[in-house]
């Protein structure tokens, strides 16, 4: 979702490229409500709303973690940060 976010950005329909993410979240998590049984289903309906913000929360994480290196100064290359 948010690779295909990242590469029509600028393009003529980032909007409505948007707009059709979030309803694809919202009919989801409107899904989920609908097939979960009566007592699970505020539960549910929760997981299935927060586990990919918190899966892309953790893959920048990961990214900055990992990554956190490329900044630093290269004499070599002319990088005098």
């Amino acid at each position: 979702m948010h690779v295909i976010i990242s590469i029509t950005y600028k393009s003529l329909f980032h909007l409505e490229i948007v707009i059709a993410t979030i309803s694809m979240i919202v009919t989801y998590g409107s899904a989920i409500f609908a097939v979960t049984p009566h007592e699970m289903r505020f539960q549910y309906a929760i997981v299935a709303f927060a586990v990919p913000f918190i899966m892309q929360c953790l893959i920048q994480l990961f990214n900055v973690l990992v990554f956190k290196n490329d900044h630093k100064s290269d004499p070599k290359n002319g990088n005098n940060e």
